[in-house]
């Protein structure tokens, strides 16, 4: 378990303390390290809990070999060795299921999540296309909240991870009322708040 947040769009302000509050809200979720990636246009953030490839090497925010992509992750892939020795033409820094992903994703486009086997949520940023591609395991075993707000596409692990990047979570009264009555929750995209929704 790991945690990740970001936020994506034009000029994006993250401040010291927005940072203080997303090591304080996600550290529970990987205490190893933290570490955070911040540009007039993105931030991205991961806090991790090491346990393949322990070395710092594999801490994230991760680089492709080729400096194109940048991934933030939580989960683990289960066949990612397997997966390693099908590709072709990348030559890994890491041993870490982490980079299989973006060598993966570099070698299949984005249909490489077809093959993917395991329990995960992801964010992968093409610095040339200026795109972003995240998913989320088919069990939905690892959250993946965002939010929209000012143009600015916001993501975290956990709705508190949201808040500590400044939204502001509202009560989905809708939500609360089929969760309380009818014992109905995690149906769809909507979530208990307002203006967050869960992948």
């Amino acid at each position: 378990m790991c945690g990740i947040a970001g936020s994506i769009g034009k000029n994006v302000k993250v401040s010291k303390f927005n940072i203080k509050q997303l090591n304080d809200t996600l550290n529970h979720r990987g205490p190893d390290f933290q570490n955070y990636l911040l540009n007039r246009d993105y931030f991205f953030y991961h806090s991790r809990l090491s346990i393949i490839d322990l070395r710092n090497i594999s801490n994230q925010p991760m680089y492709s070999s080729d400096k194109r992509l940048l991934i933030v992750f939580n989960g683990e892939i289960y066949n990612y060795i397997e997966l390693r020795k099908k590709i072709k033409n990348y030559k890994f820094k890491t041993k870490s299921d982490t980079e299989v992903i973006l060598a993966a994703y570099k070698n299949w486009g984005k249909s490489f999540i077809n093959k993917l086997s395991g329990a995960f949520s992801f964010l992968i940023y093409d610095f040339k296309k200026k795109e972003t591609f995240f998913a989320r395991d088919r069990f939905g075993q690892k959250p993946f909240f965002y939010s929209r707000v000012n143009n600015h596409f916001n993501f975290a692990s956990e709705v508190k991870g949201l808040l500590a990047l400044g939204v502001v979570a509202k009560e989905n009264k809708k939500a609360w009322h089929n969760y309380l009555v009818k014992g109905i929750i995690d149906e769809n995209e909507n979530t208990l708040f307002s203006g967050v929704k869960q992948l």
